[in-house]
């Protein structure tokens, strides 16, 4: 239920949020381009590191996502069963165990979701550092090309106006890969089980004119609650 969820909710917004932003991330460089093309030349090496961002921060997030989800079944599997259990529970003056396995199995969770947490912020700071040096390299090359190439104003303010929304969409177009991924991997299990062969059904098969007609005749039969009660069907 919850990859169906996962494919029918949030795919589709994923998905369109991944397109947007990388969009928007290609125009702002294309436009810097255009502008000075010397920024090109410092594109290359920032285009290698924030690849190298988004290979490691894609690989963590996946395993540490699993590891949530992993650890996260357990606490409502208790709970639900404590509360099916309550009456038994009570009785036999056992809450303090299941309090504490519950407590026991949140803090595993908890420890889950902080490395998780603690990921997003590594990978925000890191492209607000790269993000900050694209905004450097953007206002140096577009000054230079004011000053020796006759760039107008009006494009070097356009080209810096544009480089600084790119650290905010590149955090997105990453964050959008790590989703993307992960529920792709929810369409890969549906597919899966889609495609799992029906299993052989070796008994008696029917004749195949079978049933003739709807009929069901009962003869010689008597149904009791309890073998030693009275049959209230004689």
């Amino acid at each position: 239920s919850s990859d169906t969820q996962w494919i029918d909710q949030r795919l589709v917004h994923t998905f369109s949020m991944l397109l947007n932003t990388s969009v928007a991330v290609i125009a702002s460089f294309i436009v810097n381009a255009i502008v000075n093309v010397y920024f090109i030349i410092f594109l290359i090496p920032i285009g290698f590191v924030f690849f190298g961002i988004l290979v490691y921060f894609v690989a963590t997030s996946r395993m540490l996502q699993r590891i949530e989800s992993v650890t996260r079944s357990p606490v409502f599997a208790h709970f639900s069963e404590t509360l099916g259990g309550l009456p038994i529970i009570r009785a036999y003056r056992d809450e303090k165990r299941f309090f504490k396995n519950i407590l026991a199995k949140i803090d595993k969770n908890n420890t889950a979701l902080v490395y998780l947490y603690t990921a997003n912020r590594w990978l925000a700071i890191r492209l607000d550092y790269l993000g900050a040096v694209i905004v450097l390299v953007a206002s140096l090359s577009a000054l230079l090309g004011a000053f020796y190439l006759g760039v107008d104003a009006s494009l070097v303010g356009l080209a810096i106006t544009y480089s600084l929304e790119i650290s905010i969409y590149m955090n997105m177009v990453v964050r959008g890969c790590a989703d993307l991924e992960l529920q792709m991997n929810a369409m890969e299990r549906i597919r899966y089980y889609t495609e799992v062969p029906n299993e052989e059904y070796e008994g008696l098969e029917p004749p195949p004119e079978w049933p003739h007609k709807g009929e069901i005749i009962l003869d010689n039969i008597s149904v009791r609650y309890a073998a030693e009660l009275d049959p209230v069907l004689p």
